[in-house]
């Protein structure tokens, strides 16, 4: 059985009835309910082949949201349910709602009947009753000692929590999801295919999740297979990571690797270029991963 808190107010029972004929009767009704909760009197609708009822939520409220009298503020709003209906229809709706309102010593019982004239009715007797007095509201100083001691416990918590939780990457890594990427902040190196072509332009992808890398070939790129087998024997026992180079042209595959602010490698692709043969330019999407963010991208063979 709930506690007799002075100053609360316990409504319970229900309404119920035919639904008026009219194609907005339901959103009438769940209106008139979300009216009703802005002073904290809640009710479940439920429907039924024509049929609806309302079940009152029966947990305490502060009567004070209900003055001067709260038998009466809730008199009025049932009479504006009623009005949702036509005036032969409203005695057919059948209420057992019952409100107790407890007071020092005291509680007071209502009843709340739909008339045959179509409007609400109530019957009202006061009982005593062992009521309780509600805790006193804290003082500004006690809120403050409360707000201290919880700011102690949480600071606490976290210097403990630290030893376990990388602290300093989760947020910096919240932080790279929710801002934008900034490609100026990125460095490409693409020094390993200098003599075949350059990283004309960076831009970052839609929504920030790739990378898009514009290669424009040079005069040295071998566009054709006879121009391929010339780079080949221009190398003449080169240096390997130039024949390495050249393999990649000659396979139309690059890796790119992407690297974080700490060096530390996130992960690397291999993006097809062969298009290069035929135009000019050519496109590449870099995926860019939602917790880390590369700095430094690396295009190696």
């Amino acid at each position: 059985m709930s506690e007799k808190v002075e100053g609360t107010l316990i409504l319970d029972g229900l309404v119920e009835g035919e639904l008026p004929d009219n194609p907005d009767a339901e959103s009438w009704l769940r209106d008139w309910i979300r009216t009703t909760a802005t002073i904290d009197l809640h009710f479940s609708l439920e429907m039924e082949g024509g049929h609806f009822s309302l079940l009152a939520h029966d947990r305490p409220v502060a009567a004070a949201k209900l003055r001067p009298v709260p038998a009466t503020a809730i008199a009025d709003l049932l009479n504006q349910f009623l009005q949702l209906f036509p005036e032969t229809d409203r005695p057919r709706v059948f209420s057992t709602l019952r409100s107790i309102e407890y007071s020092k010593g005291t509680e007071i019982q209502t009843v709340y009947a739909v008339t045959q004239a179509g409007v609400i009715e109530t019957q009202e007797r006061i009982l005593d009753a062992d009521t309780i007095t509600p805790e006193p509201p804290l003082s500004g100083k006690q809120r403050l000692q409360l707000a201290l001691i919880g700011l102690v416990i949480a600071l606490l918590l976290f210097a403990f929590s630290a030893l376990f939780i990388d602290y300093r990457a989760m947020f910096g890594n919240l932080w790279a999801q929710i801002t934008p990427l900034d490609v100026e902040e990125i460095a490409v190196e693409a020094d390993a295919f200098r003599a075949y072509f350059t990283v004309a332009e960076m831009a970052a992808g839609r929504g920030s999740r790739f990378i898009v890398l514009t290669l424009a070939r040079v005069n040295g790129f071998p566009s054709t297979d006879s121009e391929l087998a010339a780079a080949y024997q221009a190398l003449d026992g080169g240096a390997p990571r130039a024949r390495l180079a050249l393999d990649a042209i000659a396979r139309g595959y690059i890796r790119c690797e992407r690297f974080d602010k700490d060096g530390q490698i996130i992960g690397y692709t291999q993006e097809r270029i062969k298009a290069l043969r035929q135009a000019n330019t050519v496109t590449i999407h870099l995926p860019v991963s939602s917790k880390r963010r590369p700095t430094r991208i690396v295009l190696t063979y």
